[in-house]
């Protein structure tokens, strides 16, 4: 929420309505301050109105310079903000369907059922929406940046897998047991701490997950 105050008045400071009339009347108010109040159709009147130019030169050089800059920032944040709010919606979908992989990866085998099976429910995993984030380190603050970066790499593990499932040849059986779980489980633990700190970052609760895995709880509560 203090981040998100601060980028308010920063962006407003830095706006050209705000940074014209502002550097306009301190340059008029140094000139005043060095020359004085001019006397019209005098030489001081000449130096008076050669400082105002150069004041207007000086908020030009800032329009070319810092406005596209700070105009820059400003759509940046906003384009930030908005993918935040579709990744953590995004994340709250893909935990459903994660929930139900995870507990299809408890078999002690996986044929070609028990994958396809897997696979349905992995067919929702978005990485990229995750990844995109990355582009706005600027705006999401170091625990966002970190909590994006880990789950961004757990989900792209999971997403390796996927590919090597489907890639199987339909008489395989593959080795069941904890691998899998595990992997789940990893992106899960990293997918709801992003959606957690992205709330935070929107200065909002988080909402609740329903359904939380055992096997998520536990790993949570061991401190993975």
């Amino acid at each position: 929420m203090v981040k998100k105050t601060w980028s308010f008045v920063i962006n407003h400071a830095l706006s050209p309505w705000f940074l014209v009339p502002l550097c306009f009347g301190v340059g008029g108010a140094v000139a005043t301050a060095i020359l004085g109040v001019p006397q019209l159709w005098t030489a001081e009147a000449s130096g008076w109105a050669s400082a105002i130019a150069t004041s207007f030169a000086v908020v030009v050089a800032l329009a070319v310079g810092v406005l596209p800059e700070a105009n820059r920032r400003r759509e940046s944040y906003a384009r930030a903000l908005a993918q935040l709010h579709l990744t953590e919606t995004s994340l709250e979908t893909q935990l459903l369907h994660l929930d139900r992989a995870i507990a299809v990866s408890q078999a002690a085998a996986f044929d070609f059922h028990v994958r396809q099976q897997v696979l349905a429910e992995l067919e929702h995993f978005d990485p990229p929406v995750v990844a995109v984030l990355l582009n706005f380190a600027e705006h999401l603050g170091t625990d966002a940046f970190r909590a994006t970066a880990r789950c961004a790499v757990d989900m792209q593990r999971v997403q390796t897998l996927v590919s090597q499932f489907k890639s199987t040849p339909v008489a395989a059986v593959v080795q069941g047991g904890r691998w899998l779980s595990e992997y789940l489980v990893a992106a899960y633990l990293s997918m709801d701490d992003a959606r957690i700190a992205y709330s935070a970052v929107l200065g909002r609760p988080p909402s609740d997950v329903p359904d939380v895995p055992v096997q998520v709880r536990a790993a949570r509560h061991r401190g993975e």
